[in-house]
């Protein structure tokens, strides 16, 4: 192969001027201490604004009665990625922040005009360039020159704002570049100040500092000579392409994005940065060949994230350079390898690349290289996503290169492994001011306030349910209205009176002005007046009307203070109606998703273990109170440890007591609270599952002719099963036994078992009987079921998508109902069922692979029915998929099996031990 590969390759000339460190010696170069740049000067200004068509920078204005002030050096921060006095090298990069944060309803804003200049004083090592554009993934402007403008003058860099902004309270730019080589600069002093200048105001300094450049060898790509072949084998990874493109073969719709690097530490790997104008980031690992007495035979070489991400492998391609094709040294020449002269393929979870070749033909001091583009995810703008904070700009790659080969003794050698991490150079959101838009002027006509399509809330201003009907519409570029809703995830609102207040326990005819206050998920704030007018309040129906419920959020940590209070109004019920437990878009009310879905940003709800001494957590009412109901609702910050590891398990506080109903037995024998004997029950009691929902057991049960449970009225024996077999029932019905005891009348919906269609009576006892659908949203899933879980376009799960296979983790947006049933939202937007037989809540742990701890034998079925192979003591084998045995058994639980490449194996531990 030797021979043919250098004569295979294509014959065009491609000069190598790559950012990086010298590659001779790499490895030693790779642990060095930081090494940092003056400007080349590819001076990138770096801003992460987010707007949208309608919102074009410059485009927006003030309104006539609206006044900004310019902004404060309080609302400025200034850094570097340097130290002041720190050596800096040829190639490496040097950046220059300032970031702008003016909160919540500060009036600051950048106007037209404004300043912000670097000066160094070594003007004749700069090469300016003009301003580089990086687009985040949720900008949608056309070009920020249109807002800003730079200059430069010797060793002066002016970024000059063309515009007023007055919807953007947070801002940063970046201005970068990288020291320029071949200067003959040995630790020259290089002086830097820097400054931000309102227009027409005074000059706000920031702290001077300077620069050690050593600038005197070229440490970009040279050192290709054959007087300079280094002792050792060795391979790193580099940004961008150094000059080679992807040629013909490999037409990519991404770019070249690369900006520079830091060196490694001890403590970090190297930092690649990248311009944000595409979700990916652009690479090419290199092997520099050694000496001819210690050339290897043969490389395996394999490069791959290792935090989830992969490598585009339709963008990948082989180079090889061949100094000395023309008999001397003209500098690198490159070119791209013919295809047959090596292998490349994907690693097994098809996220990386492992490459392999022969190394004859190739000679001493040459690399071998591997162009790509590695994909980053988009920006995720669901404000309630774990992925919120960690995607778009914000996001990094962590890519490893390893390096195996062939020594001249024909023995197999490892070259090590290295790391780099890849990053934006300015991850950071731009932040807006909200656009808020309030419903027109509303009339209430409380005569009718107990009719069934009166929709008016009447509750106090502490209540969001009673603020936001007033909302038609809030949001901005960064955070953006999703799925068809009209409010942006993370705003939250608070009003209050200007002039009369109305008081819902004691309405007044009249008309009332409220201030209504939106505020995003950066903290930002606008704020406008609505009017509603309140008519026949003196034929309100006040007797039977229930009071409300308030709740005070507080922290575990800080009792003594309130976070949040929120009041549910219950006026618009009776005292003493239950408070059913339904999904927020139907007739009723589900207080515990309501109450989560106003937990306050960064709190989650204390469990029990999370509680300090002397804490009890609220239990939730199940009636509406004739009085008013107040609650105090522990909540802890993410994240967060509590102050003592003691706990006290939640109890019913002690609020008024009100007419009861029917609930959730706390076993199979538990009474109601009034004698009755067996009837079926007309309505559904509250607490327990709905008509014509579907509820599975999770424990032995016996399906019943009637309510009234004895051996002789058994029809049919349910055995306990692993959670993706459990027998599932719908609920037809409900029927109280002789002693008080509540039932579900049920049929069977358990397709391929022998009890089909049977119909009877089960325990309703939590215990026991839970409902299939999850009733609540959780951010993370995992894919449980064996066959995976199908994701879909639609709510009602048609137009199929794709599946998604057992051990996938889902990231999931917004929790919705349908029907009877209910529905994940993925972060792609696609829909997946609620069915905790097919899913669980947060990341679960599955086996990768196994090793047979003896002998064992593979089958074709699950029952392990008919031997198709056997596997030696001590094999590895990867597991594609848990399983169970038995699984249309209604007597058998059924054992565990593990899916393998053809066919089954045990799970037993005795024969197999699991790797997680």
């Amino acid at each position: 192969m030797g021979g043919q590969l250098c004569q295979s390759v294509e014959r065009g000339k491609l000069i190598m001027k790559r950012n990086m460190v010298r590659v001779d010696g790499l490895d030693g170069d790779l642990n060095q201490k930081k090494q940092w740049g003056l400007l080349n000067l590819v001076v990138i200004v770096l801003l992460s604004f987010v707007t949208v068509a309608s919102i074009l920078f410059g485009g927006v204005r003030a309104h006539a009665d609206e006044t900004y002030s310019p902004v404060s050096a309080a609302n400025l921060a200034y850094r570097t990625n340097f130290q002041s006095g720190e050596e800096m090298t040829a190639n490496n990069i040097v950046q220059f922040k300032l970031s702008f944060d003016a909160p919540g309803n500060s009036q600051q804003r950048v106007h037209a005009g404004d300043t912000f200049t670097i000066n160094l004083d070594n003007g004749s090592i700069l090469d300016p360039l003009s301003i580089t554009k990086d687009l985040s993934s949720t900008t949608t402007s056309s070009s920020l020159n249109d807002d800003f403008s730079m200059t430069t003058n010797g060793g002066t860099i002016t970024v000059t704002a063309k515009a007023d902004l007055p919807n953007i309270q947070q801002l940063s730019i970046v201005i970068a570049g990288t020291i320029q080589p071949n200067l003959n600069l040995d630790k020259q002093r290089v002086n830097v100040t820097t400054s931000f200048t309102p227009a027409g105001e005074s000059k706000i300094s920031f702290p001077d500092s300077y620069l050690l450049v050593t600038s005197n060898k070229d440490d970009g790509g040279g050192g290709n000579t054959p007087f300079d072949i280094p002792d050792q084998l060795s391979h790193a990874i580099f940004g961008g392409f150094g000059g080679l493109t992807l040629g013909n073969d490999n037409e990519s719709h991404y770019r070249d994005n690369y900006v520079g690097r830091e060196e490694a530490t001890s403590t970090t790997p190297s930092q690649l940065y990248y311009q944000h104008t595409q979700d990916a980031v652009s690479a090419f690992g290199m092997i520099k060949l050694p000496k001819q007495s210690a050339m290897p035979k043969e490389l395996t070489w394999t490069i791959e994230p290792t935090d989830g991400h992969s490598i585009d492998f339709d963008t990948v391609v082989p180079w090889v350079d061949s100094y000395n094709r023309d008999g001397g040294y003209n500098g690198a020449e490159y070119a791209q390898m013919t295809k047959g002269t090596y292998t490349l393929s994907q690693t097994p979870d098809k996220k990386g690349i492992i490459f392999t070749c022969s190394t004859a033909g190739i000679h001493p001091g040459w690399s071998v290289d591997l162009t790509f583009y590695a994909p980053t995810t988009p920006r995720v703008t669901d404000y309630n996503s774990p992925l919120y904070k960690t995607t778009g700009a914000a996001d990094t790659i962590q890519m490893q290169t390893s390096l195996k080969y062939v020594d001249q003794n024909d023995a197999e050698q490892n070259a090590g492994s290295h790391l780099v991490q890849m990053r934006y150079m300015n991850p950071d959101q731009t932040g807006y001011t909200p656009t808020l838009d309030l419903t027109p002027e509303k009339t209430v006509d409380l005569s009718k306030s107990l009719d069934p399509d009166f929709d008016f809330v009447l509750g106090t201003v502490t209540s969001p349910e009673f603020i936001k009907q007033f909302v038609a519409a809030a949001s901005d570029p960064a955070n953006p209205q999703i799925n068809g809703g009209k409010i942006a995830p993370g705003y939250t609102f608070t009003a209050k009176y200007i002039g009369d207040e109305f008081d819902p326990a004691h309405p007044k005819d009249g008309t009332y002005k409220l201030a209504i206050t939106a505020k995003n998920a950066q903290g930002n704030e606008a704020t406008k007046e609505t009017t509603f007018v309140v008519k026949n309040s003196n034929v309100v129906p006040l007797p039977k009307s229930a009071a409300n419920i308030v709740l005070h959020y507080v922290d575990v940590n800080d009792p003594a203070n309130t976070v949040r209070t929120i009041e549910i109004p219950g006026y618009n019920h009776n005292a003493g109606d239950p408070i059913e437990q339904v999904a927020p878009t139907e007739d009723g009310l589900n207080l515990q998703l309501w109450i989560n879905e106003n937990l306050p940003a960064g709190y989650h709800t204390a469990a029990a273990n999370e509680l300090r001494t002397g804490q009890i957590q609220a239990v939730l009412p199940t009636t509406w109170p004739a009085k008013q109901a107040t609650l105090k609702y522990y909540i802890i910050k993410n994240g967060a440890v509590p102050d003592n590891g003691g706990g006290n398990l939640p109890v019913t506080p002690s609020t008024p007591t009100t007419p009861t109903t029917p609930t959730t037995p706390d076993s199979s024998t538990t009474k109601a609270t009034t004698s009755t004997t067996t009837t079926t029950s007309p309505s559904k009691p509250s607490g327990l599952a709905k008509r014509n929902e579907a509820v599975y057991a999770v424990k032995k049960i016996y399906l019943y002719q009637n309510a009234n449970f004895t051996k002789k009225a058994r029809l049919a024996s349910y055995t306990s099963k692993p959670r993706v077999y459990r027998p599932m029932f719908v609920v037809t019905g409900y029927a109280y036994a002789k002693n008080g005891t509540v039932r579900y009348k049920v049929r069977d919906v358990n397709h391929l078992t022998k009890n089909k269609n049977k119909r009877g009576y089960i325990t309703t006892n939590w215990q026991y009987v839970r409902p299939v659908y999850y009733q609540s949203k959780h951010t993370t899933l995992t894919v449980i079921n064996p066959r995976g879980v199908n994701a879909y376009k639609n709510a009602n799960l048609t137009n199929k998508v794709r599946n998604y296979k057992q051990g996938t983790i889902l990231h999931v947006t917004k929790f919705v109902h349908h029907n009877l049933t209910t529905r994940y939202v993925l972060s792609n937007g696609q829909y997946i069922t609620g069915n905790r037989k097919l899913i669980k809540m947060g990341k679960q742990k599955l086996p990768r692979y196994v090793k047979a701890k003896k002998a064992i034998n593979r089958y074709q079925t699950v029952n392990l029915k008919n031997k198709n192979g056997q596997f030696k003591k001590g094999t590895k084998i990867k597991v594609k998929a848990v399983d169970y045995s038995q699984a249309n058994s209604v007597s058998k639980h059924g054992t565990l099996r593990y899916y393998v490449a053809g066919g089954y194996i045990t799970g037993n531990v005795k024969d197999v031990k699991a790797f997680y």
